[in-house]
């Protein structure tokens, strides 16, 4: 779209092993379809459908698919630009630090899941119109989907951290919990 972000939905067949790279600005990947391992910092992050994966900039990763259909969201987000998007009480770039600190890899509940693609899906329609208010809209569901992810990694306490905390388990449940019936 512009040097301060891009969107891209990509399907391949067969697709092979990348190349290790690293990029000077955030990424996010969603999987819609298919299987892929993400190779980063010597660990494996195998990808399951709807997972979402959160690059900062400077990280080397490497994409390996698996056979068969292989489908994918790739938002990429210039960091002046994710700065300018932010305030001085909400760091949308946060949810990229905490990718950093626990592990890359998102796995948010089923109706997180929905929402995120939902935004993903309506960013994709936008850019590829015309209409009146398109940048304003972009903008807007940019800005709901990294307020999403930024819920969901706060609700998201890797299982390894959650066995050894006292009550980590318990405090999970509550948390989704809540999260899935906060109207009620």
């Amino acid at each position: 779209l512009s040097s301060s972000m891009e969107i891209h939905l990509y399907r391949n067949k067969d697709l092979g092993p990348q190349e290790e790279h690293f990029h000077d600005f955030y990424e996010m990947f969603f999987l819609v379809e298919g299987k892929v391992t993400f190779l980063i910092d010597e660990n494996e992050y195998a990808m399951n459908r709807e997972d979402v994966l959160l690059l900062p900039p400077g990280i080397f990763h490497r994409e390996i698919p698996g056979p068969g259909d292989y489908e994918r969201v790739l938002l990429r987000l210039n960091p002046w630009y994710l700065n300018r998007l932010s305030t001085r009480k909400t760091n949308l770039a946060s949810c990229f630090v905490f990718s950093e600190e626990r592990g890359y890899l998102l796995k948010a509940e089923p109706f997180e899941r929905d929402r995120i693609r939902a935004v993903l899906y309506a960013i994709l329609r936008e850019t590829k119109g015309s209409d009146f208010g398109r940048d304003v809209l972009i903008e807007a569901e940019l800005k709901r989907l990294l307020i999403l992810l930024n819920r969901c990694w706060s609700l998201n306490i890797p299982a390894e951290k959650a066995d050894t905390q006292d009550g980590g388990k318990n405090l999970q449940e509550i948390l989704r919990y809540i999260n899935q019936h906060y109207t009620e």
